[in-house]
């Protein structure tokens, strides 16, 4: 409505000022030139506006934020106008003569007497018009002048200003309950003429909306709601197609298993909503990198599948490396920068397999066996890892039912004191048989933490070790030391199992060791502290194991306040030479820190005679017992007492 009433408002606005500029121009007053500036400057703006009226009535948008630019350009354009008026009436008033101070306000008045009407579709814009064309002339013809004629044509002028905007709200009103009532009429009408197609168009309707929906639900079963890449099943189909498209025009595909590298720390340490953040950010450089999402998919938590086409192997292990280095950008958070890593498996076809299903799992397994080796790499399918992964699932579905069967089986090795000969305590150590084979403990020790098995096996191991040791060839004095994994210390209720199982045993405290690999020490060492000192807190002794092989430092190991430390046969094996200074350091920091330094690994005379003079005399090692089940143990203790004896 505003532009439709524009044009005829600016024509009048513009002749009646270009009329009262000449009119009044008698050129006696010197003010010539200022009056024909005022004329352009009025004529640009009347210019502008007519300009702003025609795109806006050959566009007309109809969106909300449209239509508030237009209000600005129109309620700009009105209020430049006034201005030009106020410039006229501050620049001229000295110089007016009386007819043309009574001409002006009469035009003034009139204008805005007009824009009650013209501009009463919006009270704003109309308002703020009427104010800006009566308030300044009128206060200067009451303020500025002594004249009693100026005077009451000022204080008539603001009697109009307040009239005249009482007029333009109640004029706003009406044009607004008018506006009002003719969208109800033509709401009605539409309804109306909607009522009677409904009918025809209810059944295509229908249609188009079960499409739609149909679409949707496709959408929503084949996309990862978070990262909005395929997920499994939409990438399993596109892969498929993109199969049968590489064996019609015989070229190479390769298939791509990136497992993100450090991002369970964040996850874990900083919250589920930055591990969210982190993956959207990974799975749009895997988008880029993809240069399609029909490439690319979230296999699910931090792993994503992607296939490369018309590549082959080498090629594919280069842009796998690219791929790495770009996912290794720092990634923007809101309190800081992550860093996360990528390590990649790949697969061919049809080098490798036909089966979609057969290269994600081999691409896959490329990626495990990637990651055992070196993380934030990649590397191509061979047989071999096929194999390794065949042999993980086997002891995998073996060990699940290990103390069903009773494979699983406890050996003990003494550690003795050199000086005394007495036993301070033996080893609690695991072995598994399974059917005739004997897996080593480096081997399905990893499988059973990868596969959540250690918890169960843990407890078994402790329950076992309590009843065989309840009633044995050593003295009360003699304790057992049992190897607890990070996973095991880590989950919730550790504490609490332990105290319950001593309980039930009825297994005194003292005469329990728990091992700690130094591993821990990455880990949370304050939440690691507690745990050992509520350990502590039942008499429980705690050793530190393979120290010096992991990432300790002085301040962790003063902080956790462990009883032992256990040196890594690493520096035994190398006393002689660079293993003298690192054990001679560790027994100088045990002493300080009041902990008992024991030795492992010990094979020779000449390494006990050694780690004596250093002052280490806990030993561990092949020197005075190997790993012995409980029959075996008493029979080497008693030649262990003869010779002790033989010897004093």
């Amino acid at each position: 409505m505003l532009y439709d009433n524009a044009l005829d408002g600016i024509a009048v606005t513009f002749v009646s000022f270009v009329a009262l500029q000449l009119w009044f121009n008698d050129y006696s007053n010197g003010l010539a030139f200022e009056r024909m500036l005022l004329i352009l400057s009025m004529a640009a703006i009347c210019a502008y506006r007519i300009m702003d009226t025609l795109h806006w009535r050959r566009n007309s948008p109809k969106n909300e934020n449209a239509s508030n630019i237009g209000f600005t350009r129109f309620f700009v354009g009105n209020t430049l106008s006034c201005s030009v008026w106020c410039v006229y009436v501050f620049m001229f008033l000295p110089s007016m003569s009386r007819d043309e101070i009574t001409a002006s306000i009469i035009i003034i008045s009139a204008l805005t007497g007009g824009a009650t009407t013209a501009l009463s579709s919006h009270l704003s814009i109309c308002a703020i018009y009427i104010f800006l064309m009566l308030f300044p002339y009128s206060s200067l013809l009451v303020f500025s002048s002594s004249q009693e004629f100026t005077y009451l044509l000022g204080t008539l002028g603001y009697i109009f200003l307040i009239v005249m905007i009482s007029i333009a709200v109640k004029s706003h009103r009406f044009t607004k309950n008018a506006i009002k009532l003719k969208c109800k009429n033509m709401q009605l009408a539409d309804e109306s003429e909607r009522s009677k197609l409904m009918i025809e168009q209810v059944n295509s309707d229908l249609e188009l909306k079960v499409n739609e929906r149909t679409k949707e639900l496709v959408d929503l079963s084949n996309k990862d709601p978070l990262t909005q890449l395929f997920n499994r099943s939409g990438f399993l189909s596109q892969l498929k197609a993109k199969i049968q498209s590489a064996s019609r025009d015989n070229q190479e595909l390769a298939v791509l298993f990136i497992d993100i590298d450090g991002f369970k720390a964040i996850n874990d340490g900083h919250g589920h909503e930055f591990g969210d953040l982190v993956l959207v950010q990974v799975a749009n450089r895997i988008r880029e990198f993809a240069d399609s999402q029909n490439n690319a998919c979230r296999w699910g938590g931090d792993e994503f599948v992607m296939v490369l086409e018309g590549c082959n192997a080498i090629e594919a292990k280069a842009m796998s490396a690219s791929l790495i280095s770009i996912i290794s950008e720092p990634i923007s958070l809101s309190k800081f920068d992550a860093r996360v890593s990528a390590t990649v498996g790949i697969s061919m076809y049809p080098e490798h397999s036909d089966s979609s299903d057969l290269l994600i799992n081999m691409a896959d397994t490329a990626m495990f066996c990637q990651k055992q080796n070196a993380r934030s790499k990649a590397a191509v399918f061979t047989q071999s890892m096929r194999e390794m992964k065949l042999r993980e699932y086997y002891l995998k579905a073996a060990l699940s039912s290990a103390i069903v069967n009773q494979e699983l089986a406890l050996v003990y090795q003494p550690v003795v004191n050199q000086i005394s000969q007495e036993v301070e305590f033996c080893e609690v150590l695991l072995r598994w048989t399974h059917q005739g084979e004997i897996v080593s403990p480096d081997e399905f020790i990893p499988i059973a933490e990868n596969y959540g098995l250690i918890h169960s096996i843990g407890e078994w191991v402790l329950t076992t070790a309590f009843r065989e040791t309840t009633s044995w060839v050593f003295d009360k004095d003699v304790a057992i030391s049992v190897n607890v994994s990070v996973l095991q210390l880590e989950a919730t209720g550790f504490v609490q199992k332990i105290r319950a199982l001593l309980e039930k045993e009825q297994f005194p405290g003292e005469k329990l060791h728990i091992e700690l690999t130094e591993s821990v020490f990455t880990k949370n060492v304050e939440y690691l502290a507690n745990q050992i000192r509520q350990l502590q807190a039942m008499k429980i002794s705690v050793s530190l194991d393979d120290f010096g092989t992991g990432f300790s430092s002085l301040a962790q190991l003063q902080f956790l306040a462990a009883d032992t430390v256990k040196i890594d046969k690493s520096f035994i094996d190398n006393i002689e030479s660079g293993g003298h200074s690192i054990i001679k350091a560790t027994q100088d920091i045990a002493k300080a820190l009041n902990y008992r330094v024991v030795a492992e690994g010990v094979e020779t005379t000449e390494q006990a005679e050694l780690l004596n003079k250093i002052g280490v005399s806990s030993i561990q090692g092949y020197l005075y017992a190997k790993p012995m089940s409980q029959d075996m143990l008493e029979s080497w203790y008693d030649r262990h007492k003869n010779t002790k004896d033989n010897d004093i």
